[in-house]
């Protein structure tokens, strides 16, 4: 699945309450490369998942593979 697709499924699924499908997409979307540590930060749709531990783990993820395409472009 595609990352973006990945991306909006998971804020229709928060959108609807199906958590475990939006944890799933999700999911989806860090292991197609997910570098948009922005959209994990402020999505208002991505409230509800927000506080759980599997979310900071992606977004920790999303971060370090933000930071190293930095590092490699401007060094």
């Amino acid at each position: 699945m595609a990352r973006m697709y990945a991306q909006i499924l998971c804020e229709m699924a928060c959108m609807l309450g199906d958590l475990d499908r939006a944890r799933a997409l999700l999911a989806s979307a860090v292991d197609n490369s997910l570098m948009d540590w922005h959209w994990l930060e402020r999505c208002p749709s991505l409230a509800p998942l927000r506080g759980e531990p599997q979310f900071a783990e992606l977004g920790a993820r999303v971060r370090a593979l933000a930071d190293a395409v930095a590092d490699a472009i401007w060094g």
